[in-house]
């Protein structure tokens, strides 16, 4: 009892910042006992963490075996919405605890990561079944990339979901369904798309800020922001920390600077995509398979959103809102296309929100399921966003 108590105290803090946030005194002023009492439960602050994690996972689970048993696809996907929503609606009531969020996960110690991770690729598989046997039981034709678009797409519901008010829940809910399993465009549209180039940024010559903006980007999309540190991005480039400290004052404004970036780059695709006339739906889907080949590469990744938790709540603010024309732009653009026909029924906000989750999200395709960035695998990751699971 008292265990579970903890956890509800400290699942908001989790949800809200980052490990480091988690205080076991103020967690303990919380649920009124002493600190040496919550620590006979937890130890430190990543015992914790690795319990609110599968505390997580645990809550991902029982949704996916409400949704098993539905029978047809958008019902299961829909029941996964649904439950993550109405815990969310409880939670703005006051009935209900905010759900942690597994942005930080690979910032633990390799052995706590182990575990969380052993069990999240358990529920990533599930949720691949979950979608195959509901699209073509008697092949596996359902690849994990559309499990993964789907987890993200719900993880980071709470980035955005504050822009609709809890009655409009159950259309956020059937916007995604649709999404998911639809698609964004009618199965008659082929986009021509292209993979757009980037202008290095750097000088070439020194280390200058943009190949600190790059490494630290590289670092903290493979181990969070709280497992990047400063000897880290300082080792990478062969440089010393006082060289670090020379174009950076503290860590927190180097990660606000390669978000900064991150949103410039994804800019400059869409105005590039914007310059070549072309439609809509052309230049949605040039300005994706750009971002894909980005993140499948590796090499110089946009960073992920899963960096936000750990930042101080201010610069979190500040760097969601300074995404927001990126956005916007999908958004728009959607909107010119859905004019000229061709594009499905779906809200082109919550699409908006779709595209540039699954875009960013390809940056795990790579690591952990074997993409690559070939034509032919940013082909792919096109189809799940654009035409979803049903393609």
């Amino acid at each position: 009892m008292r265990r579970d108590q903890i956890l509800d105290a400290a699942s908001e803090s989790l949800a809200l910042g980052s490990v480091a946030d988690l205080d076991l005194a103020e967690i303990a002023n919380k649920v009124g006992l002493k600190p040496t009492s919550v620590r006979y439960y937890f130890r430190n602050r990543e015992d914790l963490a690795e319990a609110l994690y599968h505390r997580r996972l645990e809550e991902l689970e029982e949704s996916l075996a409400a949704a098993e048993e539905q029978e047809s696809l958008s019902g299961a996907v829909a029941t996964i919405f649904d439950i993550e929503l109405q815990n969310y609606a409880l939670y703005l009531e006051g009935k209900a605890n905010r759900r942690s969020q597994l942005g930080e996960v690979r910032t633990l110690h390799r052995s706590r990561r182990s575990r969380v991770g052993a069990r999240y690729k358990e529920a990533l598989e599930r949720t691949r079944k979950l979608l195959n046997d509901r699209v073509n039981p008697a092949d596996e034709t359902v690849p994990l990339a559309a499990a993964q678009l789907l987890l993200e797409n719900l993880f980071w519901l709470p980035a955005w979901i504050d822009d609709f008010r809890d009655w409009e829940f159950g259309y956020v809910r059937d916007q995604l369904t649709a999404l998911t399993c639809g698609g964004i465009l009618a199965r008659t549209v082929r986009p021509n798309w292209k993979v757009l180039d980037e202008t290095d940024a750097g000088t070439g010559k020194a280390i200058d800020n943009a190949a600190f903006l790059r490494t630290a980007t590289q670092l903290i999309c493979r181990k969070g922001y709280r497992g990047t540190s400063i000897d880290a991005i300082a080792a990478e480039l062969g440089v010393t920390k006082g060289s670090f400290y020379h174009h950076n004052r503290i860590k927190e404004s180097l990660v606000e600077q390669c978000f900064e970036e991150s949103y410039n780059r994804m800019g400059e695709f869409q105005r590039k995509a914007a310059e070549m006339a072309g439609n809509p739906v052309d230049s949605i889907a040039t300005v994706l398979a750009s971002i894909i080949r980005v993140q499948l590469e590796q090499k110089e990744p946009l960073l992920r959103a899963s960096a936000l938790p750990g930042l101080p709540r201010a610069i979190r603010m500040a760097t969601i809102e300074r995404s927001k024309p990126v956005t916007r732009w999908y958004a728009s653009e959607l909107s010119r296309a859905a004019a000229n026909g061709g594009v499905n029924p779906v809200d082109p906000n919550i699409a908006a929100q779709f595209i540039s989750i699954g875009a960013n999200a390809t940056y795990d395709l790579a690591r952990f399921h074997n993409y690559n960035s070939t034509r032919d695998s940013i082909a792919n990751c096109l189809r799940l966003i654009l035409y979803g699971v049903v393609e």
